[in-house]
């Protein structure tokens, strides 16, 4: 696994322990070296707990000029940064796991995974009847809407996907953050070739912050 994992200086956690304000100023300060920080897309008020958490921890849905069909995107880098005053605390991770398991699905598998045959489930979003694909192979919608978020539209869509989850669920670790880490999460390879990991945590958690950072646009400037 290829996780970027700093611990911050000595002093700086002493320092910061504690203060929520000064810890998001703090995550401010690495976001802004990385890019541009930004708010996730949130799910509708209508949606449980934990659909809303796990949709947005992992990017937005968004649609542009000239392709008006809402694509899933993510950050190019998410940060975790660990407020827990106990020694440890848990950070649930699924490692290398759509790498791992694309291996053991058959061709015409990936196939229907790769065509636009699945909608997110009624009541996450207000788009829930746009089709899109679990895979691509310029973006990995996978890694924004799992199967608890996304359902099947076609029949054959819907074994592709009971053989993909299993395997997903199976390839799930644990990673544990120590009080003052920081992980640095790089989506920016992460497309199902060689996804390092997909982050799963509690977004409304009182003992971790997170922040999403794009990389900034040249065209735009």
């Amino acid at each position: 696994m290829e996780d970027i994992r700093p611990f911050l200086p000595e002093n700086t956690i002493a320092h910061y322990s504690g203060n929520r304000e000064k810890s998001r100023k703090l995550l401010t300060l690495f976001g802004g070296h990385l890019g541009d920080p930004y708010c996730s897309q949130t799910a509708a008020p209508s949606a449980s707990p934990q659909l809303t958490n796990m949709f947005s921890s992992y990017g937005q849905l968004t649609a542009r000029a000239d392709s008006p069909t809402p694509v899933f995107t993510q950050p190019d880098f998410l940060l975790l940064y660990c407020l827990c005053e106990t020694s440890v605390f848990k950070v649930l991770v699924g490692i290398a796991s759509l790498r791992h398991v694309i291996q053991h699905l058959d061709r015409q598998t990936r196939t229907e995974l790769c065509l636009p045959q699945y909608a997110l489930r009624p009541g996450v979003i207000s788009q829930e009847h746009t089709p899109f694909s679990l895979l691509s192979a310029d973006h990995d919608p996978f890694l924004t809407c799992t199967p608890d978020l996304a359902y099947p539209l076609t029949s054959p869509a819907r074994y592709a996907l009971l053989k993909l989850d299993p395997l997903l669920k199976n390839s799930m670790r644990w990673l544990n953050l120590k009080r003052g880490d920081l992980l640095i999460i790089d989506n920016r390879r992460s497309t199902h070739n060689c996804v390092p990991f997909t982050p799963f945590f509690r977004q409304d958690s009182p003992y971790l912050m997170h922040m999403f950072v794009n990389k900034p646009d040249p065209t735009r400037h």
